[in-house]
């Protein structure tokens, strides 16, 4: 009996020891420094977790919103290892992630929250949650691109298709052709390419379709590309030009800079062979009638030919600029949001919250002080850059998003009043 006591006595005393000895938690952060960095380049950075026993579970980072950077975290498994620390054992993940920078000078990525389970010796797993280190790196942008928009690629291309061959097309009016603008780079984010816009004009109209984006990655070396398509309605005779595209793109290898442009295209825009068909029937009819016959048939039917061509035209107009408003972007949005996928529900609000104002969804929050949504959004990010789950509720973040536009608009509209109340007394 006496045995067995002294046995599990020197059983408990040894887990005891081995207990004290297992040191804490805890995490570092590091990067890859190059010896020239530059905006819009993907820049590698690693967070590296530290348990005294093994992993349990995975590991959540909460990667904040930066205005002047875009952080990334590459997918895939962490790169395993061990660390001799004071005296004590530690198994460690090293995560890599990506940041894409959008402006020069000098950028910290603040401290972040890492949530990850550890094993404990002869009890439950156990999550802690730590905060990383904050890190600071330093970007330039090439002194011939300054002020202009470019894309930092080993390999970019940027290539257009049309529906109809515009050399070889004939033209009238009421006439459409497609155009579809196809930009691919090597090392980056579909996100980050810019989104090709073309304006319409008084001999044009432009119908924009939704642009396709996607992202591809092999061996943790990024691929992206974006398609942006639009259709041209043409409105009246005349001679046009649409203008030439241009997008420069720099190899930080080497640091070259490539000028990629897209040709001017001069197109002829005939007269619509239906308006000269309705125009000789007239003429035959004036040739067997006699002129106060002709005058009382040809006058209200010229009359309503050009009334309907009006209406045709001014619709046409009034509905381009009706798709092209902020509140229709927003209805579009909301209506088809519940089908998005995290990553386009990102990029919608992202186009919509500029048209209303705001350079970001982060500017709209500070502007309101919405908690809901600030939550709802930094749980999209984490879905959209950390965990493959997180707590982002598409139909809430949509009804926190039109409270605040609701609030925003009350307001803008409150200061006009104001203004204008000031203006008139003045």
């Amino acid at each position: 009996m006496n045995k067995r006591l002294t046995f599990i006595y020197f059983c408990l005393f040894s887990f005891l020891q081995i207990a004290a000895q297992e040191g804490a938690p805890f995490v570092t952060t590091s990067s890859k420094k190059l010896d020239k960095q530059w905006v819009g380049q993907k820049l590698d950075f690693y967070v590296e977790l530290h348990s005294p026993t093994w992993f349990s579970g995975t590991p959540r980072f909460d990667i904040p919103e930066m205005k002047d950077a875009v952080i990334f975290k590459i997918p895939g498994s962490p790169v395993l290892g061990n660390l001799e620390k004071d005296g004590q054992s530690y198994t460690k993940q090293i995560h890599s992630f990506a940041i894409f920078t959008r402006r020069p000078g000098r950028v910290t990525i603040p401290a972040f929250n890492v949530q990850y389970g550890i094993a404990r010796t002869g009890k439950d797993p156990e999550r802690v949650t730590l905060k990383s280190k904050p890190l600071t790196l330093e970007t330039q942008v090439p002194k011939e691109l300054m002020g202009k928009i470019f894309i930092v690629s080993e390999n970019y291309s940027l290539k257009e298709h049309w529906d109809k061959t515009p050399d070889s097309h004939s033209f009238k009016v009421g006439d459409s052709l497609k155009r579809t603008i196809t930009q691919a780079a090597d090392n980056n984010l579909s996100m980050i390419l810019p989104p090709i816009i073309i304006q319409p004009t008084q001999q044009f109209l432009v119908y924009p379709d939704k642009a396709k984006l996607k992202d591809s990655m092999v061996r943790g070396d990024f691929s992206a590309q974006r398609i942006d398509s639009c259709t041209y309605l043409f409105k009246e005779e005349t001679e046009l030009t649409l203008p030439e595209i241009k997008i420069s793109s720099f190899n930080p290898k080497n640091e070259e800079i490539t000028e990629h442009k897209l040709d001017a295209v001069k197109l002829a825009i005939a007269p619509n062979p239906l308006y000269q068909e309705e125009t000789t029937d007239q003429a035959m009819v004036e040739e067997k009638m006699k002129p106060w016959w002709f005058a009382l048939i040809l006058i209200p039917l010229l009359a309503l030919i050009i009334f309907r061509k009006q209406v045709q035209i001014r619709f046409q107009i009034w509905n381009q600029e009706r798709k092209e408003s902020e509140a229709y972007l927003f209805a579009e949005f909301a209506k088809k949001a519940p089908h998005l996928s995290p990553q386009q529900v990102y990029l919608e609000a992202d186009l919509w919250v500029k048209k209303l104002g705001f350079s970001s969804v982060a500017k709209l929050i500070e502007s309101n002080s919405n908690p809901s949504l600030k939550d709802q959004f930094n749980a999209l990010n984490q879905e959209l850059f950390t965990a493959p789950k997180s707590a982002f509720d598409t139909q809430v973040f949509i009804g926190e998003l039109r409270k605040s536009r609701k609030a925003y608009l009350k307001n803008k509209s409150v200061l006009h009043k104001q203004k204008k109340s000031f203006l008139d007394f003045a």
